[in-house]
């Protein structure tokens, strides 16, 4: 089982020792916003991974959705709009459409869904969405265009 600073401190060693900067800052991204700590420190720790690639989805898609979970919707719908744009994903679709869920515009968090559900049928983060929110009747097979 790997603690947090042991996460910490590998990631920091690798850093420095790699040319894979990017992909460990979204996996130390990844794994700051599942965390949700009441003092800030994760927010100020993944503000700070971000600091070091401010254009990668990945981590623009973690920051919002620890926003979301901090209770910070519209705060968190502008930085995985912004993932969305960079590079749309399942994932971040499915953050998304939670997020404008949560934030009572219902239509355009369908909206995204569906779009994310077409370009990915089978994305099981996706599907964990669409039965959350009661949306699972847009979980049917998609035929492809």
């Amino acid at each position: 089982f790997m603690t947090p600073k042991y996460f910490k401190n590998t990631i920091k060693g690798l850093l420095q020792k790699t040319a894979f900067k990017t992909s460990l800052l979204e996996r130390l991204g990844e794994f700051l916003a599942k965390q949700t700590q009441k003092d800030g420190q994760t927010h100020k720790k993944l503000q700070n991974t971000l600091a070091f690639a401010p254009e990668n989805p990945i981590l623009l898609d973690s920051y919002g959705w620890l926003l979301y979970r901090m209770g910070r919707a519209e705060d968190a719908a502008f930085w995985v709009s912004k993932a969305m744009i960079q590079s749309p994903s399942a994932k971040s679709a499915a953050h998304l459409g939670e997020i404008l869920w949560s934030l009572g515009d219902k239509e355009k968090a369908k909206e995204v869904l569906i779009k994310a559900r077409e370009l990915t049928p089978n994305d099981q983060e996706l599907t964990q969405t669409l039965h959350r929110l009661n949306l699972s009747y847009l979980d049917a097979p998609f035929d492809a265009p």
